[in-house]
């Protein structure tokens, strides 16, 4: 094909037909396949083979297909890259499919308002008899809505020209966008060569075939008209039966099949004279053409009618019924007859079995009409039929708008240097929302926000939670995750980011993450608490809990397993030892996020040695930024205070240690912000008034978010303390330093994720006379104070859940560009 005649736009070719369990094995797979192969001949129209994720692979396809480069899974990063040539028409070969999920049909990713929608319409037949043909299989509703498909299609291929005829009467379509493309015959249907034989082939495979035979291919459908068709060969002259067969070639079901055997009795015909082959491979097929005196092809209403273009293109003489798309396969009115009067196919059988001039034009009009239903005409046709596309519209990017905290005159650049990089990103965030109670579930609803802005987002929620999120960002839609694999089909997102915490709210998205991966994100990288709690979800008891525990930890850890003392591991164990539990997540991982390098580094040893691990990026952990000015009235005397669930492992104790300290010095009080559980709370209280603190210690409880943030105005610094870490990041500490709350702190990965004295860092083992002592300093010494606190404010500025969201970005993209191969070396 020269420049000139290369179409603006190149093709996706669908080819789902090839996999689903209703068409593959008919001839609407076959068409798909047969058209694809074809179509590889146009290199630069074809862009992808693109097939369906959630069905089985093709493993049939011929070894065209099979070995071509073209050939991936349907997913919205494969757009993406046929994309990058130019504009492309998504190419839906088979709109008619009826397997779930019903989204993963037409994926969301072919549904871009940029890309024009190609389909082939092979025939409007369950429109003339709906009860036949879709009431008792309760298809109505699922192919009226796949008609409002072929309606809002930008071009529609017909089979047939009487395909065509029937588009424009029932769907009333514009005749500019339907266009006649045919079918056409594999070039594996051909005549005889000298050397063969194919009678032999057919009685080897047939020995029921003794003689010469008129042949068919039917089905079990009424309209096939096999009953006719029989009554046709019985009302032959008894000289022209006695001297051939009629061979019925079609899988027949059983009692379809005995209710032709009676027609056959009841018209007198012995069994000898018709033969039911079954099923037979293409090689008998062939054969069977090759072989016969005649093919006669009765059905009533076709799209096409394959088998008759098979048997011309074997050099055999054909006559077909002067119905629906029949006609067109000779184009000869003489070869055609009515199928509703048996008298009549008698009549063009007698005569092209005992006429010869009859016999001989009917071999030389197919000889004529063969290179017309050839594939390669057939693709040159669907090529040429492109040219029908309006022109190619500039893309549109989903780009919404940035973070209004921007400065505008840089936002400007960036907008537009991350319209160029991310339009039309498709992402899934998995995991907790607000109301649920949790860390992750706060911070997915921050990120969530930002990520709208930049790509089509969609929120999963293990839960029943995320409604009044999804309410509150524009264009975010909320799933349960339930509904990835059954109403969602994952292959349309460009990644889904499944994110991971310590908790009983993780245990769904463990699941999904093994079935359908993507980029998980670490919040913790100690899963100790989420391993226990989903195995004490799935056992019967306790014990069986344990014991389940023990097992798993001898099958992820092998010889790093504490043998000597399971099952009977402690809290306190789970960490001595090192027990993470996240080789499941990662080894089904796409990528891996975590939050910072204390997380990166424990998750690595957590692998084990020699472990190989998926692409790795650290996000340094976001904030909120600062809201409040910076003069802010801070409570006399001064508050030290403590934020986030009040619990041991925070060491309370300790810090009210330092706090008797500190009183020598400054009059200052402490508070505990946030929930505290009523098993504690009488024994932080007891250990308040032991220490004789109890009117300068503080248990507020649960506050509002309003309370939450007139705290981190009104108090002097805050100490945030950890006897254990499980990696994660503090959320709390994020947000004094949105506040510009100097903030003390022993958790390693905070000291090493922020900026210099951003926070005041400590001693991880946790000196009680260290934490007095940096307290002491920021009460007392303003320089001190002002100096954490600028820097605390200056490093929410630089880590802000905007900037977070376009790292996101930027890694889906980078995984995209891997997966396609677009990156040199990245495979």
């Amino acid at each position: 094909m020269s420049e000139q005649a290369t179409p603006a736009y190149g093709l996706v070719l669908d080819l789902q037909a090839a996999q689903s369990p209703s068409s593959a094995v008919r001839g609407i797979g076959r068409y798909a396949v047969e058209q694809a192969r074809a179509l590889l001949a146009y290199p630069k129209v074809v862009r992808a083979l693109a097939l369906n994720p959630l069905l089985p692979f093709p493993g049939h396809l011929p070894a065209e297909l099979l070995s071509s480069p073209l050939l991936t899974w349907n997913t919205a990063t494969v757009l993406r890259c046929a994309q990058r040539e130019g504009p492309i028409a998504y190419y839906l070969m088979s709109p008619f499919e009826f397997f779930p999920p019903t989204e993963s049909m037409l994926p969301q990713h072919a549904l871009q308002s940029d890309i024009p929608l190609v389909l082939t319409l092979y025939d409007l037949i369950p429109l003339h008899n709906p009860d036949y043909y879709l009431e008792p299989y309760r298809l109505t509703r699922p192919y009226y809505i796949r008609l409002e498909l072929v309606r809002h299609a930008s071009l529609v291929l017909t089979i047939s020209e009487f395909a065509r005829r029937e588009a424009l009467r029932f769907l009333d379509l514009d005749p500019e966008r339907v266009v006649t493309i045919g079918a056409g015959v594999s070039r594996y249907f051909r005549p005889p060569d000298p050397a063969t034989r194919p009678l032999a082939i057919v009685q080897d495979a047939l020995p029921a075939v003794r003689r010469r035979f008129v042949f068919s291919v039917l089905g079990a459908d009424a309209r096939k008209n096999s009953e006719r068709l029989i009554d046709a060969y019985a009302a032959l002259p008894v000289r022209l039966r006695s001297s051939h067969q009629l061979v019925i070639a079609c899988d027949f079901p059983k009692p379809y099949e005995d209710q032709l055997h009676a027609r056959v009795a009841s018209g007198g015909l012995s069994e000898d004279e018709v033969v039911f082959t079954g099923y037979v491979s293409d090689a008998v097929l062939r054969a069977l053409y090759q072989a016969a005196r005649l093919f006669v092809f009765p059905s009533l209403s076709e799209g096409f009618g394959l088998p008759a273009a098979e048997a011309i293109a074997c050099g055999c003489p054909t006559i077909t019924s002067n119905t629906s798309s029949l006609p067109e396969i000779l184009d000869w009115e003489p070869a055609t007859f009515d199928p509703l009067d048996p008298a009549a196919i008698a009549a063009t059988m007698e005569r092209a079995l005992t006429d010869a001039a009859f016999r001989e034009q009917l071999r030389e009009v197919g000889r004529q009409r063969v290179a017309v239903h050839r594939w390669e005409a057939v693709a040159a046709r669907t090529v040429a039929a492109l040219r029908r596309l309006p022109p190619p519209r500039e893309r549109t990017s989903y780009l919404k708008s940035t973070s209004p905290r921007r400065d505008q005159a840089a936002e400007t650049s960036e907008n537009r240097a991350l319209s160029h990089r991310c339009s039309n990103l498709r992402l899934a965030l998995v995991g907790p929302l607000p109301p649920t109670v949790s860390g992750v579930a706060n911070y997915n609803a921050r990120v969530a926000a930002e990520l709208a802005r930049r790509c089509e987002l969609d929120l999963l929620t293990p839960t029943d939670d995320g409604h009044e999120i999804a309410r509150q960002i524009p264009g975010v839609r909320r799933f349960p995750l339930f509904a990835l694999g059954r109403t969602l089909n994952p292959a349309t997102y460009d990644a889904i980011i499944y994110t991971v915490g310590n908790s009983v709210h993780h245990h769904h998205t463990f699941e999904f993450a093994q079935r359908y991966p993507g980029i998980v994100w670490f919040h913790d990288i100690r899963l100790h608490g989420f391993y226990y709690t989903y195995g004490e979800a799935r056992q019967r008891s306790p014990e069986h809990t344990r014991e389940w525990m023990a097992s798993e930890i001898l099958r992820l850890y092998g010889n790093r397993a504490p043998i000597h003392i399971l099952p009977a591991l402690t809290w306190e164990d789970y960490h001595r030892y090192g027990l993470g539990f996240t080789q499941e997540w990662v080894r089904n991982a796409r990528a891996v996020l975590v939050n910072n390098r204390l997380a990166e580094r424990l998750l690595r040893l957590d692998q084990g040695p020699d472990s190989m691990l998926p692409p790795l990026w650290r996000i340094p952990f976001a904030l909120t930024p600062p809201s409040q000015p910076q003069e802010v009235k801070r409570d006399v005397p001064p508050v030290i205070a403590s934020f986030g669930i009040v619990h041991p492992i925070k060491a309370p104790e300790a810090l009210m240690d330092a706090l008797c300290i500190v009183r020598r010095v400054a009059p200052a009080t402490l508070v505990f912000v946030g929930s505290l559980w009523d098993q504690w709370r009488p024994q932080f209280e007891q250990e308040a008034e032991r220490r004789g603190l109890a009117h300068y210690v503080q248990f507020t409880g649960e506050v509002s978010d309003e309370e939450y943030e007139r705290w981190l105005y009104r108090a002097t610094c805050a100490a945030q303390l950890r006897m254990a870490t499980n990696g994660e990041s503090s959320a709390s500490i994020g947000d004094c330093l949105s506040a510009g709350l100097p903030v003390v702190t022993n958790i390693i990965g905070a000291q090493e994720e922020y900026l210099p004295d951003a926070v005041v860092a400590i001693d991880p083992a946790l000196s009680v006379e260290e934490l007095a002592q940096r307290l002491i300093e920021l009460l007392t010494d303003p320089v001190v104070w002002q100096r954490h606190s600028a820097a605390a404010l200056a490093h929410a500025r630089q880590h802000t859940f905007a900037h977070l969201a376009d790292r996101l970005i930027e890694i889906v993209e980078t995984l995209t560009e891997w997966s396609t191969g677009s990156i040199p070396g990245a495979r």
